[in-house]
């Protein structure tokens, strides 16, 4: 099995008087996130590797600016706590068990940034609110970055206003990378899926020069409810290098201002500000109905994404390896890593 040192994970700047806590229970798990979310420090949890069944949904809310990092993957060795770092989100688990919402993880209405990474949230449900909400509103201008994580099997609310992943900021930005959002729902008629962002551009000519939002190398297929995804706001998103296929009702709606790069999708609702090597093709996932959606070896997706989104690519896929394997990086959110392999049994 693969592992590395926790240092290897380097997807947010964490300052060296950071706070860093280890948990391997559920209740650690939400102490953890009591005491970060009035500690005055900048916070990273390590989540141990395992499945967490959850009854209640966790809560970070905050009124402070500093950071949070939540990260899964980590193993114990004796003594030492956290010492090894897996980095595929199968291998730690939020699990709702269809009965609670799962996270909640609340900015304040400052800038303390929040990052979420090597996760997987599955079988939520929007008993309250949202079964996974992550960022803030009105006024919350902290950076959100996910990356290398699995969202399945959500359902939200029945009645409007409430989504089965919600990702927002008000003033600030949010980078998706190497994600899968599959088979999540909702009854509402609105996108499952939803990612807000209302700030201004950050320099002049965003989208194309520096957007508030980077939506890069995820997959998001197999959704119900309304279109799959919405990459919404008044802010200026770019989006490359997705797989947005194979949803029930549509596959992704537009906000005011988005530039696509070299993406498979399938239909979407919006008109963007630019598209460029946007294709709308099978992308051959190896076993979609079995949840496998790592690409064929002849998917005409290898090597064929943009290498330097506004955002970045991410180290790691979405089954925690090397993201550039070959000649160029792959659309959606998985690297064929050999060819060899791409029956799934790798």
């Amino acid at each position: 099995m693969r592992y590395l040192m926790p240092s290897a994970l380097l997807f947010l700047n964490i300052p060296a008087s950071a706070a860093t806590f280890c948990a391997e229970t559920v209740q650690e798990l939400q102490n953890a996130l009591t005491s970060a979310q009035s500690n005055g420090e900048d916070d990273t949890i390590r989540l141990a590797t395992g499945t967490y069944l959850l009854d209640e949904k966790l809560v970070y809310s905050t009124g402070e600016n500093f950071s949070l990092t939540l990260v899964g993957g980590y193993l114990s060795v004796g003594s030492l706590q956290c010492l090894l770092w897996f980095p595929d989100p199968a291998n730690t688990v939020l699990d709702g068990q269809g009965q609670t919402s799962l996270i909640e993880l609340h900015g304040s209405s400052g800038s303390g940034a929040i990052g979420v990474g090597h996760l997987t949230f599955r079988n939520g449900v929007g008993t309250d609110e949202h079964p996974v909400f992550i960022g803030g509103f009105a006024g919350y201008s902290g950076a959100v970055t996910i990356q290398s994580s699995v969202f399945e099997n959500l359902a939200g609310r029945s009645d409007a206003g409430y989504t089965a992943v919600q990702i927002s900021v008000d003033r600030g930005s949010l980078a998706a990378r190497d994600n899968v959002f599959a088979g999540n729902t909702t009854d509402s008629g609105l996108q499952p899926v939803d990612l807000l962002i209302n700030a201004a551009p950050i320099a002049p000519l965003a989208p194309t020069v520096n957007p508030n939002g980077g939506f890069n190398n995820n997959t998001v297929t197999g959704n119900g409810g309304g279109y799959a995804i919405g990459l919404r706001g008044s802010g200026f998103w770019s989006a490359a290098n997705n797989v947005i296929w194979g949803n029930e009702n549509g596959d992704v709606t537009l906000g005011a201002h988005v530039a696509l790069y070299d993406n498979d999708i399938g239909t979407y609702q919006g008109t963007p500000d630019s598209e460029t090597g946007g294709v709308s093709i099978d992308p051959r996932f190896v076993d979609a109905a079995n949840g496998n959606y790592r690409l064929r070896a002849d998917s005409p997706l290898i090597d064929e994404g943009i290498g330097d989104p506004y955002g970045g690519v991410g180290t790691y896929d979405a089954g925690g390896r090397e993201r550039i394997v070959f000649a160029a990086v792959d659309i959606g959110a998985y690297e064929l890593q050999d060819p060899i392999f791409s029956d799934g049994f790798d």
